[in-house]
């Protein structure tokens, strides 16, 4: 009988400690995709509410709302964006009392640079921008699509998501190296590698 009871305690204990990551890792990708919706819809202000607050003491708020204003409100290009895509949640990471999270997305964006509608070297600078993609998105993520003259990108993305509570979820994603040394001033190391 104890050995019924043993094996009973354990598989109920693996069936809450799985249900139980599955509603924090709901809530995580219900709150990413607030926050990506919010970027998406250039609602600045509002989309920084779900950033760490330790970034503002790098980068003051106002000054980022400025940044993400100039890049995506740009007149130089036209950007569309889909909301990313959550392929990978790991487990939780706990650090100093403090919940972390990487998080692995994939996305579609196109991008339509408007001096080359009649620029005489169009061709050219078409070609170089899109190699210039393929660095940094890789070989055969990046199409132009000559009909409506966008650059179609495929994108994976790293984030990290920080709660104290596994509640409320912060999040930033992580793009390149130097953005690391801002970010490795609030998040742990660690969590880069």
């Amino acid at each position: 009988m104890k050995y019924i009871k043993s094996i009973l305690f354990i598989f109920l204990f693996t069936i809450t400690t799985n249900l139980y990551a599955q509603t924090v890792n709901e809530t995580i990708e219900k709150q990413f995709t607030e926050y990506s919706q919010l970027v998406i819809d250039k609602e600045f202000d509002k989309a920084l509410n779900y950033a760490p607050k330790e970034i503002f003491e790098v980068i003051p708020r106002e000054q980022m709302v400025k940044m993400m204003e100039m890049v995506l409100n740009s007149s130089d290009f036209e950007y569309k964006a889909t909301l990313p895509k959550v392929i990978g949640i790991s487990d939780i990471i706990k650090i100093e009392e403090v919940n972390y999270v990487k998080i692995k997305t994939s996305s579609e964006a196109q991008m339509k640079f408007l001096e080359l509608e009649e620029d005489e070297d169009r061709e050219m600078k078409i070609s170089l921008y899109k190699l210039s993609f393929e660095k940094k998105f890789g070989i055969g993520n990046v199409k132009y699509n000559e009909e409506t003259h966008f650059f179609e990108i495929n994108s994976t993305k790293n984030a990290i998501a920080k709660s104290n509570d596994l509640k409320e979820w912060k999040f930033v994603i992580v793009e390149n190296d130097n953005q690391k040394l801002i970010l490795e001033r609030f998040i742990p190391k660690q969590l880069f590698e």
